[in-house]
């Protein structure tokens, strides 16, 4: 039995529009709410979000009231059906059914439209969720072969299982229980995974047993059990990898969550923050330390150029991270001046080892000899260079970095492993791609 003739404009189910209605009303009554929670400064944290994160937010809490729902209504009519694999089962439970499928598709109809920005896995999933469940109806109604209803059922729980993934992305996004959304996420992400899996698995196995091995489907005299051959498993391919995806993405913002944010800055009068003096002077007394570390390395025989290496790759990891905690401009200007610091002292280690090479025979005091004009360069420019002002130490590496040649590519320390640890692109890349998880994840 159907509640309504798919093919009948005027006797299509007034409650369809009536519940689209119905989210829009809704989602006026869950802004106000929102706007008026003066707890945690819920409303502060809502008002300061933009239009597009505001209605994110607003989705979510609607998926969460609406899915419950549909789910509750979804395991009621589901007992025949999906549970004892009846073919019969009673006008109530049928009814449920259809009426929980109904909220699915009405809720994902009005969030393609309430949404300002929608990914295109969000799109994928959306329509392929909402052609099988619509496809099931026409089925059903053509056929009167239940089988049509047990699939769309069984589909259904890709949309009423979300409830943990939008309650974790809800306090993510107003900053509500911060100590607890890494391990929300993680748990919403291993049961999304989980859940999905499964309900894909169970509708692949009943779909060849139906369409393939028992054939039930062929003595229909319509040409649906063809559309089923031929498209339900390309569609449950595309919904399963989008709903793989938005477990990727859930995990990646609960790794977001698990790094610790950057201490407030005090603010100086003359515009300055603490951390800014701070990071001036750990980058200061790390490079010090390195030119200290070079300068020694010239005199003192047996240095080899991998203790240089190492060197470098330390004070390199430095300056990287506080290159990617930088926010002001006065951090982003110091660690631009401390990274041409870092490369010219790259240049002069390695100049280094090659002047040391070609002076083999030269008096560590510096005295003339047959090429001592060219082998001196490095000791005078290197004198005392504690002492030396912040001015002429520049002065001195640029000197020396504009005298030699430049290198092609930083020994060992900038290779793409320094991403792997933590300090590169690929860090950048998952904290950009969690940051845009509403836009993105079909969920």
């Amino acid at each position: 039995m159907v509640l309504y003739d798919p093919y009948s404009l005027y006797l299509y189910p007034w409650m369809g529009f009536n519940l689209f209605l119905g989210h829009w009303l809704l989602s006026a009554i869950v802004r106000s709410g929102l706007l008026a929670i003066t707890h945690s400064e819920l409303d502060i944290t809502f008002s300061k979000l933009a239009e597009d994160k505001k209605r994110n937010v607003i989705t979510y809490v609607l998926q969460c009231i609406f899915t419950t729902f549909a789910l509750v209504l979804q395991l009621y009519g589901g007992t025949d059906l999906l549970f004892r694999l009846d073919d019969e089962t009673s006008k109530a439970k049928m009814d449920a059914m259809v009426l929980s499928l109904t909220m699915v598709s009405v809720l994902y109809i009005w969030e393609l439209v309430y949404r300002e920005k929608i990914g295109l896995p969000l799109l994928v999933h959306h329509i392929v969720t909402l052609l099988l469940i619509q496809t099931s109806y026409v089925s059903f109604f053509d056929t009167h072969n239940i089988k049509y209803v047990r699939y769309a059922v069984l589909l259904g729980f890709h949309a009423t299982t979300e409830q943990t993934t939008f309650m974790a992305l809800f306090c993510f996004r107003l900053g509500l229980c911060r100590p607890y959304q890494q391990l929300m996420f993680y748990f919403s992400s291993i049961q999304a995974f989980i859940i999905k899996s499964g309900v894909t698995i169970i509708t692949i196995i009943l779909v060849i047993h139906d369409l393939y091995v028992k054939k039930g489907l062929d003595d229909d005299p319509t040409q649906w059990n063809w559309y089923w051959k031929v498209l339900i498993l390309p569609l449950l391919a595309a919904l399963y990898a989008s709903q793989v995806y938005a477990s990727w993405i859930l995990y990646l913002i609960g790794k977001k969550c698990g790094r610790k944010p950057k201490p407030q800055q005090e603010q100086h009068v003359d515009g300055t923050t603490a951390s800014e003096d701070n990071d001036s002077e750990v980058d200061a007394n790390a490079l010090d330390a390195f030119e200290n570390t070079v300068n020694m390395s010239m005199f003192k025989k047996g240095t080899t150029t991998k203790r240089l290496q190492a060197t470098v790759r330390v004070v390199q990891a430095q300056l990287r991270a506080k290159a990617l905690s930088a926010t002001s401009p006065g951090d982003a200007t110091a660690n631009e001046i401390n990274g041409k610091r870092m490369a010219s002292l790259v240049d002069l280690a390695v100049n280094m080892k090659k002047l040391k090479e070609s002076s083999s025979q030269r008096d560590i005091d510096g005295k003339a000899s047959e090429d001592g004009d060219e082998v001196s360069t490095g000791p005078q420019v290197l004198a005392n260079p504690i002492v030396e002002s912040t001015a002429s130490k520049f002065a001195r590496l640029a000197q020396l970095a504009n005298a030699n040649n430049k290198l092609d590519a930083l020994p060992d320390g900038s290779s793409e492993g320094d991403d792997d640890e933590g300090f590169g692109g690929k860090e950048n890349i998952n904290a950009d791609a969690a940051d845009a998880d509403e836009d993105a994840s079909p969920v």
